[in-house]
């Protein structure tokens, strides 16, 4: 019978059907004959048929040595916040959820706008900002000096500025150079 199986569909796909059927029938009972306790499903890697020998991977529980964790100590460091840094960030979260109105009048500082910005240097642009939602403010607009260059702008106005860069900048490619900005 075997001979016939295999001459039918070869000799892989008979040695795929008796690991299979004696997989289901002797599996279990050769884990517990080699005391073994598997941490998930075996996986066949290879089947002889002459002799029938059958070689399958099981995954074992990992063994893991914590050593002593419990004498890991690490000291947590002190955090202190000085009022105006918490006055800063609850004026934050009140301009950002601040209830927006629109008005017919120039920009003021704190205003929210919608504003097109470009900021060149050396006839590169550096800064574009094309249609975005900015809160002139100072300390939430990373370019000095910009947010008081847009004061007084109205809707649909454009105004050019020539903004100095600090020698500090954060960024250094931007550094004490001149950017002309314009704005609308």
């Amino acid at each position: 019978m075997s001979a016939v199986i295999a001459a039918v569909g070869g000799e892989d796909a008979f040695a795929g059907e008796l690991a299979d059927e004696l997989a289901r029938r002797h599996y279990a009972a050769a884990l517990e004959q080699a005391k073994v306790n598997p941490y998930g499903p075996g996986h066949v890697e290879k089947v002889d048929v002459d002799p029938f020998r059958m070689i399958v991977r099981v995954p074992l529980e990992p063994l893991v040595d914590l050593k002593d964790y419990t004498a890991i100590r690490v000291t947590a460091p002190v955090v202190e916040v000085t009022d105006s840094e918490i006055e800063v960030e609850l004026q934050a979260i009140r301009e950002d959820n601040a209830i927006i109105e629109a008005v017919e009048r120039p920009a003021e500082l704190g205003d929210l706008i919608q504003a097109k910005i470009t900021g060149e240097t050396e006839g590169r642009t550096v800064i574009s900002i094309n249609n975005r939602k900015v809160v002139l403010n100072e300390e939430r607009v990373n370019v000095p000096g910009l947010a008081a260059a847009v004061v007084g702008v109205a809707a649909g106005e454009t105004k050019e500025t020539v903004l100095v860069m600090p020698e500090d900048f954060e960024r250094e490619d931007r550094a004490a150079r001149k950017s002309p900005s314009r704005s609308r």
